[in-house]
């Protein structure tokens, strides 16, 4: 049984997160990303820079999270 891992960390590094996530899934281990995730795909740093103080301010993504 693999450990239950929340990975954490500035939205700018969204796709490394996920890129971890797979990797730990892959050793059998429950990891996890923030929900707001899937939204900064493909985005540029401009875009980003907009969510990060949309989510931090309109919807308090820390305590989501």
């Amino acid at each position: 049984m693999g450990l239950k891992i929340a990975i954490c960390g500035s939205m700018v590094f969204t796709e490394q997160m996920l890129e971890a996530r797979s990797q730990l899934k892959k050793l059998g281990h429950d990891a996890f990303v923030s929900d707001f995730s899937e939204s900064y795909i493909g985005k540029n740093e401009q875009e980003i820079e907009g969510l990060v103080v949309f989510h931090k301010n309109e919807r308090d993504a820390i305590r989501e999270y």
